[in-house]
């Protein structure tokens, strides 16, 4: 049901309390509307006088217990599902319940056989589907995998199932499995945004990133207030080097994880706006420019380059990529004085590379890096002095190249 048929739901049970009084039937009616709706203080009142008017209504004792549960008042929670279980020993979604209840605690017995006795008790697709569920949340994938199996073997349209089973194998990268199920999923059931972004990754992770961008996309229409999506669209966006719109979820995506008390989220996201979204960064000259270069953008990246070296003029790994880009442009003699100018500066290019996060400090790495992209100077020279006819240099240049890419190779 959606929120406005639960709060069609309620007012009409709302209106026959009015006109009949407080009957057991009618509160339990209006009280399992009013938990749908968030309004747990009603719920629980409803449930608590359908009680006292029948006190061996086990769904009373059942739904206070999820009512407790949603406020994280899990020992009362328990209290009540205990209660639920005594008057009715064979209904197994108590036990379901149950086992919600001792999972939220964080207990380290009894969950997995309350799980088996709401299967046994009641062997329907829902209880597969909910622990298998629990399965993949633990990461017992092999019998999580199973469960989803029999409640989609049960239920072949049941698209909340398969978007399950296609986030699972998303998850441990089964693209293939994930795409299928994901897709049938949607088939059946278009409104489940989550369903669209884990179908937009998988497209990405199978080589089509413009068209999971498209899913993406449809996922925020259906859901704008999900910070996941515009990170990971983002994440796509960088992957196809469209960087401003990168930035542009990047922003949105920390604006929500802020809104929505994510900080552990709000980290990461800096991380990647202070790389790729902050002019007042190295790392954002390099990421624009590499970019512009590889769209084959070439004059693009030398503006982005010049504009970065204005702000850190002497930077070796940008004047490196800016002779790159000019001898892209078969500007020979500018690509020659930028290459000159990062020569045997294997210190230099450590320091600029040991700033970036994603090596993690890690010296031995870092060097590594260096030494390559000294090597990539001495490569790039021997081109341009070949095309620029002089092959005896290119040819030394060609050679100097290959000792720093075996020192490379020592280092690593």
């Amino acid at each position: 049901m959606s929120q406005g048929e639960y709060k069609e739901s309620f007012d009409g049970y709302d209106a026959l309390i009015k006109e009949y009084g407080e009957k057991e039937k009618l509160l339990r009616g209006r009280g399992f509307a009013a938990m749908y709706l968030g309004n747990q203080k009603i719920a629980r009142a409803d449930y608590l006088k359908a009680v006292s008017l029948n006190d061996t209504c086990g769904n009373c004792y059942n739904n206070l217990a999820r009512v407790e549960a949603i406020e994280d008042n899990t020992e009362k929670a328990l209290e009540y599902i205990n209660q639920a279980i005594e008057i009715n020993e064979s209904n197994g979604g108590y036990y379901l319940t149950r086992a919600k209840i001792k999972y939220q605690q964080g207990a380290k017995y009894g969950i997995v056989s309350d799980y088996n006795k709401a299967v046994k008790l009641e062997p329907s697709a829902y209880h597969h589907l909910e622990r298998a569920n629990y399965f993949a949340e633990t990461g017992n994938r092999s019998q999580a995998i199973l469960d989803y199996d029999e409640a989609i073997r049960m239920e072949p349209k049941n698209a909340f199932a398969l978007s399950k089973r296609g986030a699972l194998y998303l998850k441990y990268d089964v693209v293939d499995l994930a795409l299928e199920d994901l897709k049938k999923s949607i088939s059946l059931d278009s409104s489940n945004a989550i369903c669209w972004a884990n179908l937009g990754e998988a497209i990405t992770m199978a080589g089509d990133p413009k068209t999971g961008v498209e899913k993406y996309n449809r996922a925020i229409e259906l859901k704008p207030d999900q910070m996941s999506f515009y990170f990971n669209r983002g994440l796509t966006h960088y992957s196809l080097e469209e960087m401003n719109l990168a930035c542009d979820d990047y922003k949105k995506a920390r604006e929500l994880a802020v809104e929505q008390g994510f900080n552990d989220a709000v980290i990461d996201i800096d991380l990647a706006i202070r790389e790729l979204c902050d002019p007042e960064e190295r790392s954002f000259y390099y990421q624009h420019g590499i970019a512009m270069y590889n769209k084959g953008q070439f004059e693009e990246a030398i503006d982005t380059y010049n504009a970065g070296l204005e702000k850190f003029p002497g930077s070796v790994l940008l004047t490196s990529f800016r002779g790159n880009a000019y001898l892209a442009m078969h500007q020979f003699d500018l690509a020659m004085a930028d290459y000159q100018t990062c020569i045997g500066r294997t210190s230099d290019f450590q320091q600029e590379i040991g700033e970036n996060p994603k090596f993690g400090g890690n010296p031995e790495a870092v060097r590594a890096q260096a030494i390559s992209g000294n090597a990539n100077v001495y490569s790039c020279m021997s081109e341009a002095m070949l095309k620029s006819g002089e092959p005896k240099k290119a040819l030394e240049y060609a050679e100097l190249s290959e000792k720093e890419w075996i020192k490379g190779g020592a280092a690593s």
